[in-house]
């Protein structure tokens, strides 16, 4: 847990001003608004660009450029990197790593010094103001103030690339290119399956076709996003519970006769992924796995919309209704014929037989 040091100025106090005072103040805001961006807001990258981190590499040594990034570190860092003060290249050596997956670190390393106007004379010296420093890294040092994984490169043969299937932890749904990109595959992949269920729920008013409106119904999270400027974790937490959902939603479809082909590898897709998005702590989700989970997920379930249909409704015999007498088929040949007695009871005259015009009660009476 982060500590902070909430101390302001008494300048009620103070009867002759000196830099300790200024330094002590400027400490003060700092603090605070760490405190605040760590208690309110998610850590992770705010915003970064397609291009903005770079590797280069060659079979015997890599070279990582950061262009610019805005993040939040997890101890409420504000990090703003651009033109004016970007980290210097690491470079480094294949050889260092042993490892096909090296993660790439940004680092707030203390402040620096630096001008903001130049001297005037030799009486007006030139200004100078404090900002953070940066450095870039693969292996963590203990003097950073703070760190926060930017991205990471793999092994691509003998050189040392980007990993495009990497995002770091990310405020926004629009804070990095690849997230931006992966939650547009999701996003078409949801639309295309709510256009098969709605044109099927709009065929017919049985069983199947209320389970095809509510399942368009649950895809409401994944198809639609009215504002980019959310936060990732709780787009993630929608997913989960739209996972959850369709889950519940499917499970009578296991009932029908003949089974549905898709109904098995749809449910183990989306047990899969509700299952690595539940058993894993928040520090190690990798937020490119529990998307693609949850693409996949709804990928697997594509094929099962396509099987929609009825149940078919088992034989039954009608119940005997008045005039109406069951009677069991005979195997002589002929027709058997039913006709009334004059007690309105009805009686039977199979094939062969003699009528004697009443039924066998009557018959029995006379006797």
């Amino acid at each position: 847990m982060t500590w902070f040091k909430l101390t302001s100025v008494d300048w009620s106090s103070v009867q002759l001003l000196h830099a300790d005072h200024l330094f002590g103040e400027t400490a003060y805001m700092e603090e605070l608004i760490r405190w605040v961006l760590s208690s309110t807001y998610p850590r992770g990258v705010l915003a970064m660009r397609e291009g903005d981190l770079i590797v280069s590499g060659s079979p015997s040594d890599y070279e990582i450029v950061l262009q610019a990034c805005r993040a939040i570190s997890p101890q409420g860092y504000l990090i703003e990197v651009n033109e004016s003060n970007r980290p210097a290249p690491l470079r480094g050596s294949n050889d260092q790593h042993r490892e096909s997956i090296v993660p790439i670190y940004l680092e707030v390393r203390g402040k620096e010094s630096v001008p903001t106007t130049t001297a005037q004379s030799t009486v007006l010296l030139e200004a100078r103001s404090l900002r953070w420093a940066y450095a870039l890294t693969t292996e963590p040092s203990a003097n950073a103030y703070d760190r926060l994984q930017i991205g990471q490169m793999r092994k691509e043969g003998a050189r040392f690339v980007v990993d495009n299937q990497y995002i770091p932890e990310s405020v926004y749904l629009n804070s990095h290119p690849l997230l931006v990109n992966k939650v547009k595959t999701i996003l078409q992949t949801a639309q295309a399956s709510q256009q098969i269920l709605g044109q099927y729920a709009r065929s017919g008013c049985g069983f199947s076709h209320l389970i095809a409106a509510n399942m368009a119904a649950a895809l409401a999270p994944a198809s639609i996003i009215s504002d980019w400027q959310i936060y990732l974790r709780d787009w993630l937490n929608r997913l989960t519970e739209m996972l959850v959902s369709l889950f519940q939603l499917i499970l009578p479809l296991a009932n029908l006769q003949p089974p549905l082909a898709s109904w098995v590898p749809a449910k183990d897709q989306i047990e899969n992924a509700i299952s690595y998005i539940k058993h894993r702590a928040e520090a190690q989700l990798q937020i490119w796995d529990a998307l693609d989970h949850v693409q996949k997920a709804m990928e697997a379930l594509i094929p099962l919309y396509g099987e929609l249909r009825e149940p078919e409704q088992p034989y039954e015999r009608p119940e005997p209704s008045p005039g109406f007498i069951p009677v069991t088929p005979v195997s002589s040949q002929g027709s058997l014929i039913i006709r009334k007695c004059s007690c309105n009871a009805y009686y039977t005259v199979r094939p062969g037989q003699v009528d004697p015009g009443r039924c066998p009660n009557c018959v029995g009476k006379a006797k």
